[in-house]
């Protein structure tokens, strides 16, 4: 289980998303509500969290500076930023700071129980590093955010490593062999492959777009084909063939 702290200036939000979201089902328990930064603080240095939701703009300690100071104590703790519409450039900016996800308030629990499923996830693969710190960043983020379909280079340049697109491409295929774009749907269809055979009552369109995938199912089906040889419901098929045999 990933032990969670949610940090919040407002009790019904800090409430709303410790009884909204289906933490046992995602993995998790929440060990602990906060209702400044100071106090944030103090829970991450005594219970050491896996995961900290936190609001930006509270008492005594902002939700950045709690994010900064918190790292030297507890640098294996991960953080999902809330942020007000007049704050959201700045959230923005809080990925530079370790940041996994940032979201807008009021809080959507569907779509932050989605960014709790999507790390989660991420936390039981393992991270590929290539020893360069830049791309180890822009890897570590991948991992955690193959859901998420904003995710392009453009976007990583932007909001995670703050460098020329051009140059990070070129660096990027130096380390790993392949550009972004093919690096992240192989890891995304690796992803579906997990997925296809935990799939159950799922539709293979719904699993494509937890993957990233547009909804419409077009683009997924292509890069499945190309990349594993075989149509998702042709790989879906051999696999469930296979547990039948064994």
């Amino acid at each position: 289980m990933i032990d969670v702290i949610i940090v919040d200036d407002e009790k019904l939000i800090r409430q709303g998303i410790a009884s909204g979201v289906n933490w046992q089902g995602l993995k998790c328990r929440v060990v602990a509500l906060a209702e400044n930064g100071r106090e944030g603080l103090t829970l991450i240095g005594e219970k050491k969290p896996g995961l900290v939701i936190t609001d930006i703009r509270m008492p005594r300690l902002n939700g950045l500076d709690m994010i900064r100071q918190a790292r030297v104590f507890s640098p294996r703790t991960d953080y999902i930023v809330l942020s007000g519409f007049d704050e959201f450039e700045y959230a923005r900016r809080a990925v530079s700071y370790g940041v996994l996800e940032y979201l807008l308030k009021p809080v959507d629990e569907e779509e932050l129980e989605e960014r709790v499923r999507s790390y989660v996830l991420g936390k039981c693969r393992e991270i590929p590093t290539c020893g360069n710190p830049l791309i180890d960043r822009i890897l570590e983020y991948t991992e955690y955010n193959l859901q998420n379909r904003r995710l392009s280079l453009n976007w990583l340049c932007e909001n995670l490593v703050f460098k020329n697109s051009d140059y990070m491409g070129r660096l990027f295929k130096k380390h790993m062999g392949l550009s972004y774009h093919s690096y992240l749907n192989r890891k995304r269809i690796d992803l579906a492959c997990s997925l296809l055979k935990e799939k159950g009552s799922k539709k293979i369109y719904e699993i494509s777009v937890e993957c990233g995938f547009p909804p419409d199912g077009q683009y997924f089906s292509t890069q499945f084909k190309s990349i594993t040889g075989m149509t998702a419901r042709q790989y879906w098929n051999s696999y469930a063939s296979e547990q039948v045999s064994l």
